[in-house]
């Protein structure tokens, strides 16, 4: 199974919704053969609103600008 980076510079939702269409790897929770696949966020949008819109569009994590590289490893160490 792949891994797939997005970066969400508009409407995070959006964005996602937008490359579940797009890329099968991001298709985890419509799909119940990548259920599994895990999506992290990594956008600008700091809003209460953006932050659930992005979960639930089926984001697992979301993490804000700026973030440091140490953030990012550890949302995918907490996710694997």
């Amino acid at each position: 199974m792949g891994n797939a980076f997005l970066e969400a510079s508009a409407d995070a939702a959006t964005q996602l919704q937008t490359a579940q269409r797009k890329h099968a790897s991001l298709r985890a929770k419509a799909d119940a053969r990548l259920r599994r696949c895990k999506v992290i966020l990594l956008t600008g949008r700091t809003q209460k609103d953006d932050r659930t819109a992005g979960t639930q569009a089926g984001a697992d994590a979301y993490l804000v600008k700026p973030f440091s590289p140490l953030e990012v490893l550890t949302a995918v160490q907490r996710l694997i």
